[in-house]
């Protein structure tokens, strides 16, 4: 299909004439931020059999705008997070406990 210049003119017009499609939103915190603060809530939603594209319209009440998809995406990377914090914090406490013996022996 051939369209000549009167005819883009005329498409021009009209897409000049629309509305703008802003939409306003309220985000209180970035969506990573926020679901690692969020993890126990959505635990308990999933829990209740609600789907993560339902978790979504309900954060959306709360000013969290996101997905499911994303939502279930950084629910499963604040999940591997916060057990790689606390393997990290086990180790410390062991090494610290090694050193603690160490120094422990070496005194006594």
């Amino acid at each position: 299909m051939e369209i000549d210049e009167a005819r883009s003119r005329e498409i021009q017009r009209f897409v000049e004439a629309r509305p703008s499609k802003k939409v306003e939103r309220q985000r209180t915190a970035p969506v990573w931020e926020a679901i690692k603060a969020l993890v126990t809530p959505i635990e308990t939603l999933r829990g209740k059999g609600y789907t993560w594209n339902e978790i979504a319209l309900i954060l959306r009440e709360f000013g969290v705008i996101s997905t499911g998809g994303t939502i279930r995406q950084y629910y499963a990377k604040a999940i591997k997070h916060g057990r790689a914090e606390q393997g990290q914090e086990s180790l410390q406490n062991r090494l610290q406990r090694q050193r603690n013996q160490t120094n422990h022996k070496r005194y006594h």
